[in-house]
């Protein structure tokens, strides 16, 4: 696992990188639940999100947050 934060004008990118070479996908998670809101987070929070594939192997998502107060 790697996270990354990159502050820019107005916005911090967040990425993560993980070994599995599966696509993030949106899961319908119960209520009690333990795991599966992940990308339902990541989209209520954050202005754009995205993904790829890593060149050697796995995959890293990438979320948009706009900084409060922070003229873009």
């Amino acid at each position: 696992m790697w996270l990354g934060l990159f502050r820019y004008p107005g916005v911090v990118v967040c990425a993560v990188s993980d070994p599995s070479p599966e696509p993030p996908r949106p899961r319908d998670a119960g209520d009690a639940a333990g795991s599966g809101r992940g990308l339902a987070l990541v989209g209520a929070l954050s202005e754009s999100w995205s993904w790829d594939r890593a060149p050697v192997r796995g995959k890293t998502v990438w979320a948009t947050l706009s900084l409060p107060g922070d003229s873009a």
